[in-house]
């Protein structure tokens, strides 16, 4: 039997392809977020002792977040959550450490007081401690009826430096727990170092516009026996004979050149009759032109674009395949019956 043209036993394996096809991408979808978890590891002795917070410490965050939970077979949880939360520690600050969003560093502590993150860079310094038993140089403390005692290292570091989980958020130091110990460590963050900005362009001075030159003008005047002037390139109109031409070349000006108006005398003498014609051309008002302001660009600021995540991508695949997969089966059901 064939169904469009392809052997029904083809149509059965195709079938049970999609299928397994489905299952691995819905296994890979569900996986991803898991994938985020971290699970920082510690290899240091252990501090088995009636000083330690956490009895015996931790080697990983898993572990510290188990016994934090379900105490540590000596110590109850409930009082290393009241040492806990005296340094400012809570529930949710330990728990968070399984959590990508939170910087976890496989860092040390100094007896000096410093606290280094795994890359070996200061990011606390003047850091305190507490422990269960009584030291000199140690403050008594009282939360919820668990009492311990606060110090700074250099009362009850044997050695130095020692290894601890240093926890840091938005580039900046929260808290740390010894992992030998599971003690919890306070400190002063050091701020990070500011981004250096880069240095502005300086701002070019902007070119001030040079009008256009104006073209040379040359006016010819006409001296004439009568008592008429004419200014024309031609000859005189009327007034008798002209027997003396002047001509006067105006100059080219620059626009942005301030002179002030000046006067051009010329005199002119005939030989007979006597007659004396003065001729006076005005220099043109000096022009000063405007200064011209450089356009500011402002540059859009891009839109950031939503993350999906791959976890969000792959189930969304998975469940339109799992529905085209149904219907599927349903159209082949419907022929198989029309067929019979």
């Amino acid at each position: 039997m064939k169904v469009l043209g392809i052997s029904i036993h083809v149509w059965r394996r195709l079938y049970m392809l999609n299928l397994v096809i489905i299952a691995l991408i819905a296994a890979i979808g569900f996986s991803l977020p898991a994938a985020h978890a971290q699970n920082v590891a510690i290899d240091s002795t252990r501090n088995c002792d009636a000083n330690a917070v956490i009895f015996c410490g931790a080697g990983s965050v898993n572990q510290l977040i188990n016994k934090f939970d379900n105490g540590d077979g000596h110590n109850s949880a409930a009082s290393i959550h009241d040492i806990f939360s005296f340094f400012g520690v809570s529930a949710a600050d330990v728990h968070s450490m399984a959590n990508s969003g939170v910087d976890v560093h496989a860092g040390n502590v100094t007896r000096s007081g410093d606290v280094f993150d795994g890359s070996g860079h200061l990011v606390a310094r003047n850091a305190m401690t507490g422990g269960r038993q009584d030291m000199a140089g140690s403050t008594r403390e009282t939360v919820n009826g668990t009492v311990f005692f606060v110090r700074p290292p250099s009362v009850s570091f044997v050695s130095s430096p020692l290894h601890a989980f240093v926890v840091m958020q938005n580039g900046r130091f929260a808290f740390a727990v010894l992992a030998s110990c599971g003690n919890v460590v306070k400190a002063t963050p050091i701020a990070p170092a500011p981004t250096p900005k880069p240095t502005p362009k300086p701002t070019p001075t902007p070119t001030k516009p040079t009008a256009p030159a104006k073209p040379t003008r040359t006016t010819t005047t006409n001296v004439c026996s009568g008592s008429t002037t004419n200014s024309s390139t031609g000859t005189a109109s009327q007034g008798g004979n002209c027997s003396t031409n002047t001509t006067v070349v105006q100059q080219t000006q620059q626009a942005t050149q301030t002179t002030p108006a000046s006067t051009t005398q010329t005199a002119t003498q005939t030989a007979a009759p006597p007659t004396q014609t003065v001729t006076q051309t005005a220099a043109p008002p000096a022009t000063t032109s405007a200064q011209v302001t450089a356009p500011v660009t402002t540059t859009p600021t891009p839109t950031a674009l939503v993350n999906t995540g791959p976890g969000s991508v792959a189930e969304l695949f998975a469940v339109t395949t799992a529905l085209s997969t149904l219907g599927y089966r349903w159209f082949i059901s419907r022929k198989l019956q029309q067929n019979t």
